[in-house]
């Protein structure tokens, strides 16, 4: 296995190597968490035309107001290269998962919203489980059916 090949699969780097004494379907569920928080993480910029310009003079802050500045941003530290080569494996995955599961790839994608402050998921459990109209334990099982479906993708190809 060089560094930085693909497999067969065409979607999983080489280098991506799972630990086999550990259930797979629990360390694709790290590997999304760990996705969802560095792409909570990910500056916003470029979100907004840049043709629009403010011509608002720049504010210079006194020091005291500074410290309080930094109290409030309690944003999550911006993520490492390498963060961002995981996450994008990562939701590399979510297309492993065949259409007529869909249900499984959607209870994926609502856990993948992290809010960038607090780090908290904004689908939490039960949120989840009434937007799509089932219950708690089904909506935690749909999501480790969906994190078993990838793993059996990854390791068959």
């Amino acid at each position: 296995m060089g560094f930085g090949g693909l497999k067969e699969d065409g979607m999983t780097p080489d280098y991506v190597l799972f630990d086999h004494s550990r259930d797979i379907a629990d360390q694709i569920a790290e590997w999304l968490a760990e996705a969802a928080d560095t792409l909570a993480a990910l500056p916003a910029t470029g979100t907004r035309p840049s043709t629009h310009c403010v011509k608002w003079p720049d504010v210079v802050f006194d020091p005291e107001d500074l410290d309080w500045f930094r109290e409030l941003e309690a944003f999550m530290p911006p993520p490492t290269a390498e963060q961002i080569r995981r996450m994008d494996i990562a939701l590399g995955w979510l297309s492993l998962i065949d259409a007529s599961q869909i249900r499984l790839r959607r209870v994926i994608n609502m856990r993948l919203i992290v809010h960038p402050v607090s780090g908290r998921n904004r689908w939490g459990w039960e949120k989840i489980a009434t937007k799509m109209g089932i219950s708690e334990p089904t909506a935690k099982r749909w999501h480790r059916l969906g994190c078993e479906a990838i793993g059996k993708k990854i390791m068959t190809r």
